[in-house]
């Protein structure tokens, strides 16, 4: 058997998505061919294109890594009349696909099979669709990745009516994975090289810490059979073993996005995983592993080989919904933990603004830093919620506030999805309501900068007028001197001129008048300057004009 977390060794290398042609371009290939290869459930998907028209194309966001490069690996579990599962075989599909085409021919009649698919490819759709009739938005609502689409020559992701959600015999669930596998990626942008899906990472104060959460899809498939058998068919995600960074692209038509490929040296749940949502024995001897949490297929194998008789006294489920409610515990424990982290993370937001007597340490930069943090949040909390409803559509979950079941049945999935909706919903007020403190903060902290900022420049202010004031001062007794200066260097101080000589009055009565008029050529000269401190003639002559004017109205 096969480790569930194969490691492959990849060298980082620059590359380009192989659909490098723009979406809107018309392909020849038949509408099916990227889903599905050639035979005649391509042609079943061919004739649907009308009907479901996201058919035709694939996503986008899966360009790197399409459904004719992805590695599968299928688990066959088999019940026996005692409700005891084990593990018939593990299959490479995608190297061996006529291995899977034997044991869904040779499943003896009556056998109660659960078929895990860990990732899906062509070849594997053929099979698996042409064997069980499927519809094939089966595989569609596995593989799509995308949250929106927006553009007219993009996929269709709008999802069928809530009515035919619950009528048909399968359905697609979403939900998130806490992986802990180091910081030494730093990137926004990065994907399951395995599966295209999105990894949120996360940052704290310019740091890129754990955990990160992987978008995680799972879709099952569930018929009877005859002499009483069953088929159920599990399609789910590998464990993450690599992941592509992408380099932004500039526009989303732009089909020259790059990403190099990085090998996950170490991969684990963050914090050991979700506990385990089985009762504990009253048998203190009873020891169990618990499951390996890598994958939804190792996790609902353990479940089914190891606990299938561990089921609740009460309404307990019986043939094929036994592997169906382990998928359920298993999804609803994952949302549960990555709800308990967001609630924690959003915590983390709340803990700098308490007991705080001044807000002075902030800057504008932190806070609208701490914004667009907690905006990214808020979105992921949309998501939670959204994926949350889809999956009580699927489910058929009844919408309402969550109510404790009077028989405290712990195998009331129901309770588990209505009380997860509810906090997620509680969740993402919270940090809608912490975004607007941070907007309430980020003015509070701006009209305290600005203040602070208007005290230094009245400071500022207050110092120029000093200069100012102690230029003015040695300005008026350069004026005074430089006359006497010039005086005494015209008559050269001989000795009638100096102090106590006989013409020594003389110097008074050059000097008196030549120092009036240096301070009359200094007033005249200030009447030419306009309000942009440029001296101009026009305004020399209106200034003086009115200056005229005003001393002449002044007369009695």
């Amino acid at each position: 058997m096969p480790p569930s977390a194969t490691k492959r060794s990849h060298q980082p290398v620059d590359v380009e998505p192989d659909d490098a042609q723009p979406w809107f371009v018309k392909d020849e290939k038949p509408l099916g061919d990227w889903l599905c290869a050639e035979g005649p459930y391509q042609d079943h998907i061919n004739k649907l294109c009308g009907t479901n028209p996201a058919l035709g194309h694939a996503d986008p966001e899966n360009s790197a890594i399409p459904l004719s490069r992805r590695e599968v690996w299928v688990t066959l579990l088999r019940a026996d009349d005692s409700h005891r599962y084990h593990r018939i075989e593990d299959l490479d599909a995608s190297r061996k696909p006529e291995g899977l085409t034997r044991q869904l021919r040779d499943s003896p009649a009556g056998a109660k099979n659960v078929w895990i698919v860990e990732n899906i490819n062509r070849d594997v759709v053929a099979i698996l669709g042409e064997h069980f009739k499927m519809d094939p938005t089966f595989f569609l609502g596995y593989e799509r990745s995308s949250k929106w689409r927006r553009y007219a020559h993009e996929p269709n992701l709008a999802p069928v009516l809530p009515t035919l959600t619950s009528s048909v015999d399968f359905f697609s669930l979403k939900y998130f994975d806490l992986r802990d596998f180091g910081p030494g990626i730093e990137s926004y942008s990065v994907s399951c090289a395995d599966t295209g899906r999105h990894l949120y990472r996360t940052k704290w104060n310019d740091f890129w810490i754990s955990p990160s959460i992987v978008d995680r899809s799972c879709a099952v498939y569930h018929r009877k059979t005859e002499k009483g058998g069953w088929d159920i068919v599990l399609l789910c995600d590998p464990p993450l073993r690599h992941v592509h960074v992408w380099k932004p692209h500039p526009t989303p038509e732009a089909s020259e996005s790059q990403y190099h490929e990085v090998s996950i040296q170490w991969d684990r749940a963050f914090q050991g995983g979700y506990p385990d949502f089985l009762p504990l024995s009253d048998s203190l001897s009873v020891q169990t592993s618990g499951p390996p949490r890598d994958s939804l297929r190792e996790d609902v194998s353990y479940y089914l080989m190891n606990h299938a008789n561990s089921l609740p006294t009460r309404s307990p489920p019986a043939g094929m919904d036994i592997p169906l409610f382990f998928v359920r515990k298993v999804i609803a424990s994952h949302y549960m933990q990555v709800v308990n982290f967001t609630a924690s993370y959003l915590a983390q937001f709340e803990w700098p603004l308490l007991r705080r007597e001044s807000l002075e340490e902030f800057t504008t930069t932190w806070a609208q830093a701490r914004w667009s943090d907690i905006q990214g949040v808020s979105r992921r909390c949309t998501e939670y919620v959204a994926d949350l409803e889809s999956i009580f559509l699927s489910l058929n979950v009844p919408f309402g506030e969550p109510r404790m079941d009077p028989e405290r049945n712990w195998g009331n999935t129901d309770l588990d999805f209505q009380f997860l909706l509810h906090r997620a919903k509680v969740i993402k007020i919270r940090a809608n309501e912490l975004n607007n403190a941070f907007t309430g903060l980020t003015g509070i902290v701006g009209n305290a900068q600005a203040n602070r900022e208007a005290e230094r420049a009245l400071n500022e202010a207050k110092r120029s007028v000093r200069e100012a004031k102690n230029m003015k001062t040695l300005t008026l007794i350069a004026m005074i001197f430089i006359p006497l200066a010039f005086t005494c260097g015209l008559f050269s101080m001989s000795d009638n001129y100096i102090p106590g000589g006989g013409n020594f009055w003389v110097f008074f009565a050059v000097s008196v008048p030549l120092v009036l008029l240096v301070f009359s050529g200094a007033f005249l000269g200030e009447l030419g300057y306009d309000s942009d401190g440029e001296w101009v003639w026009k305004t020399f002559i209106d200034n003086l004009s009115a200056l005229v004017t005003r001393k002449r109205e002044s007369m009695p």
